[in-house]
């Protein structure tokens, strides 16, 4: 399982990636034009529904929200520098992805 996926983003667009780097999401979210193309979704595989969502609002900025129903997170934040939140999505996919393969790993009989 070492090579498998632990997650994919989708930007409305219709561009889709496995384990996207954070330069990736930059790149993502720099391009993304209201109303075709103004969200992406990052979802776990396989590992119980975790998610985060960003979407370039009206007004120029941006809006993450985060989801881990596992952990019991979920909280939405809001911000204009892509650099920042860029680094602030791939740090929380890491640890989450992270949790959820410790998780896994755990429920396996040895």
């Amino acid at each position: 399982m070492i090579g498998d996926p632990y997650c994919r983003v989708e930007a409305e667009g219709g561009e889709a990636y496995d384990d996207p780097s954070e330069d990736l999401l930059f790149e993502l979210m720099r391009d993304f034009v209201l109303p075709d193309n103004g969200h992406l979704i990052v979802e776990g595989v396989g590992d119980g529904g975790w998610y985060v969502v960003a979407a370039l609002l009206e007004d120029g900025t941006y809006e993450i929200e985060f989801r881990d129903p596992a952990r019991r997170v979920h909280r939405v934040e809001t911000g204009a520098d892509l650099s920042e939140i860029a680094n602030d999505v791939i740090v929380w996919i890491a640890d989450t992805a992270r949790f959820h393969r410790a998780r896994v790993a755990q429920a396996q009989p040895m």
